[in-house]
């Protein structure tokens, strides 16, 4: 639905400053927004403590902080500006914009203006200047590095490592969607992770240094920086703040790309399966697909601002309708290549702790990993294949597909066309949509 299309209205407005254009809507187009939120919301919240947070009123949304007083408040009339705001500034402003806002109305300064054209009333029908942001999973750039991480599988004398088979499919796919028209954004290269630099060289040279810089910030309390400083554990300062570094410069620079869509790749491997001797894997028979797209907060995930700000920013967008769209076209894609999507009745822990069965098929989750809630566009994290089962082990082993300086399985290539694939009915789905209105 083309919402822009329909409820805008201008009015004049003499404030110095302000530009003569304030947003006023129709009663069809509040109603529009309100079912929006209300759907929305069927997916964001997985514990009911988070209902404690939101309040959806007749005229809008008032969220609250960690107390019984409302921090923030959103009228209907305010969402489309609301978006074009979230959409366009940085992490930063966005939170300063946030926390002064309350419950005045808003009101659209000159210099925000160009904000809007982050935000795409028009759903892309075209390959042809389409924006994706593509994430490979992980960090390791070789062997030695992916069993530090705890990404690896060993097969006796053959390994395999997630980074590398995630970085050379997104490879493959960002070499067919350039040479279709499309933009494309990789988050890191095949040595790194986002940081862009490995994390034995970081800890030695930046750990210090970029502590002091997120405190400052204050994206990390004294009490967690006073741990990192003390502990002499380095794996321990790698999970715990090299990791989040990663995930926020992942984050920021597919924000400041603003893509149409996002794909985050991952493998998975079978969560029952156990090493022999803490090293060597054992091939399953298990073998199915399964993928991500936003909401399920949890207990005490509205703890933090910028935790309430993604919130409330995927409950007012359209970003969880459209990575549903796109995740069911995944599962589907991934079918064709012969992985199943992961059935309803499983036992995964984490599915049963952290996620939200989506509406529309077998193996699609909501579930509020951070590169799912930060992102600012559809995006679908998906888990492509168990890399320890028997066939596909064998099938990631070999090398018999060649992208430049790239020699990896074309089973890996077969993964990228599915993502590929993904794109295509989804952009012939909005063209059918936009021919209909």
């Amino acid at each position: 639905m083309n919402v822009v299309k329909t409820f805008l209205v201008v009015v004049a407005i003499t404030m110095p400053g302000y530009l003569s254009a304030q947003i006023s809507l129709t009663e069809k187009d509040r109603v529009f927004f309100k079912n929006r939120v209300e759907y929305n919301l069927t997916y964001m919240v997985k514990d009911s403590s988070i209902l404690n947070k939101i309040e959806i009123q007749g005229n809008g949304i008032r969220m609250f902080d960690n107390t019984i007083y409302p921090e923030m408040r959103l009228y209907w009339d305010e969402v489309p500006k609301f978006i074009g705001y979230s959409q366009g500034m940085d992490y930063y402003k966005l939170k300063s914009f946030y926390q002064n806002k309350g419950g005045q109305y808003l009101f659209l300064k000159e210099e925000d203006a160009d904000m809007y054209e982050y935000y795409h009333p028009h759903p892309p029908t075209d390959f042809y200047g389409l924006r994706v942001a593509i994430d490979p999973g992980h960090i390791a750039g070789n062997i030695k590095e992916a069993i530090y991480e705890k990404k690896y599988l060993i097969f006796g004398e053959d390994s395999v490592f997630e980074a590398r088979l995630t970085y050379a499919t997104a490879a493959i796919l960002k070499d067919t969607l350039e040479k279709l028209g499309a933009e494309v954004l990789l988050t890191r290269n095949e040595r790194t992770g986002a940081v862009g630099i490995p994390f034995q060289k970081w800890y030695r040279e930046d750990f210090k240094k970029d502590l002091d810089t997120y405190v400052a910030l204050g994206d990390v309390s004294p009490q967690e920086a006073k741990k990192l400083r003390e502990t002499d554990s380095k794996y321990y300062v790698f999970e715990t703040f090299y990791t989040y570094l990663d995930f926020v410069s992942r984050s920021r620079k597919i924000n400041a790309f603003h893509p149409d869509v996002t794909f985050i790749i991952h493998y998975n491997s079978d969560e029952s399966n156990h090493r022999v001797e803490g090293r060597n894997t054992v091939p399953v028979d298990a073998n199915y697909s399964m993928c991500f797209v936003p909401g399920a907060f949890a207990f005490g995930e509205l703890k933090k601002i910028d935790y309430r700000i993604d919130f409330i920013r995927l409950l007012v967008s359209n970003n969880i309708e459209e990575s549903q769209k796109l995740a069911k076209y995944w599962i589907e894609e991934h079918e064709k290549i012969g992985i199943p999507p992961i059935p309803a009745d499983n036992d995964l822990i984490h599915v049963r702790k952290y996620c939200i069965a989506a509406p529309n098929g077998e193996g699609i989750y909501s579930r509020n990993l951070y590169l799912t809630r930060a992102i600012k566009s559809p995006v679908v994290y998906g888990e492509s294949l168990y890399q320890d089962n028997k066939t596909e082990k064998d099938l990631l082993l070999k090398k018999d597909f060649m992208l430049g300086d790239i020699t990896t399985s074309k089973r890996v290539a077969e993964v990228a066309y599915a993502y590929l694939n993904t794109l295509r009915r989804w952009l012939e789905d909005n063209k059918k949509n936009e021919d209909n209105e």
